[in-house]
């Protein structure tokens, strides 16, 4: 994320009448910078490394802050565990195989016809921000064969 994308997340959240503590800031431009997506402890380790002293609980209160305001999505990728990106990242999907654990992101467009297909068939608008879909990669299926 740019700076001035940077600066415009955090006037917005002073606008919405937000605190940006110095700890919450520290967790915020860890996720900013991140080339990725970070767990929790990931996120927590680098911000730790920033900011000495930072407690784990923070992090975790500040994921969910985030995730709350729609800035941040999350996503299990079958690791048991959480892991996250800022939504201004773009929208995007992963295929995670099953057998080699191997990810390969799936653009959004991927999956609209299956939003419009259920908000036609059972008027259910689906929220596709950011999922994961586990199954075989290419690979792994024709090992198998």
């Amino acid at each position: 994320m740019s700076c001035q994308k940077d600066r415009e997340l955090v006037q917005g959240l002073r606008r919405q009448g937000y605190r940006l503590t110095p700890q919450r800031r520290t967790v915020i431009d860890t996720i900013v910078h991140s080339q990725g997506h970070l767990d929790a402890e990931a996120i927590f380790l680098q911000a730790l490394a920033q900011r000495p002293g930072l407690h784990r609980s923070t992090v975790y209160r500040t994921l969910d802050f985030m995730v709350g305001l729609g800035l941040v999505a999350g996503a299990d990728l079958g690791e048991g565990r959480v892991r996250y990106h800022f939504r201004d990242q773009g929208h995007h999907h992963h295929l995670v195989c099953q057998a080699c654990g191997g990810i390969v992101e799936l653009e959004e467009a991927a999956l609209n016809p299956l939003a419009e297909s259920l908000l036609r068939d059972k008027g259910f608008a689906v929220e596709l921000s950011h999922l994961a879909l586990f199954g075989r990669c290419v690979s792994c299926r024709q090992e198998a064969s």
